[in-house]
């Protein structure tokens, strides 16, 4: 099999940010951009040569102002998605939040993102007004997908 007939994958990285309380860090996208007005993880793409762990902490640094090191990125699972144009592959790490080490968490990416929000992922808040469905692993310990949409009670699926 040649290279082009190969699977080539866009490789996704997405961060459960986790505070002392257990909440954990959600960002709504700008109304502007796919999926505006959804909230989700701290997430982006690998740059090429860049492993996922460097990635991760990258991502975290340009959206949310923190300074992760890779040291303090657990890993969590893989996600694949074939139904776009290109496949992806996401690598979900969770990290629990010091701001005394990793420094406060800010909006460093206005133009991108218009709200950040600290929540227990089993219990959004009602203000949230449109669907996301985030696919993580809630602390390490079972995997859940998260779905809220306005108006009604979130569900959440876990296996």
């Amino acid at each position: 099999m040649s290279d082009q007939e190969g699977q080539l994958a866009v490789v996704d990285v997405m961060l459960v940010l986790r505070d002392r309380a257990g909440r954990v860090l959600f960002a709504r996208r700008a109304a502007h951009l796919y999926a505006g007005g959804q909230y989700n993880l701290v997430s982006g793409k690998a740059e090429p040569g860049e492993d996922v762990y460097t990635a991760m902490a990258r991502e975290a640094h340009e959206e949310v102002g923190v300074l992760l090191p890779v040291s303090d990125l657990r890993p969590l699972g893989v996600v694949h998605t074939a139904g776009s144009h290109r496949p992806r592959t996401g690598f979900v790490f969770l990290a629990e939040h010091d701001p005394d080490r990793h420094g406060a968490v800010v909006n460093a990416e206005p133009d991108k993102c218009d709200d950040l929000i600290w929540a227990h992922p089993d219990l959004p808040r009602s203000r949230w007004r449109t669907t996301t469905a985030q696919r993580c692993d809630c602390f390490g310990i079972r995997s859940c997908r998260l779905s809220y949409t306005a108006g009604r009670r979130p569900r959440t699926r876990c296996g």
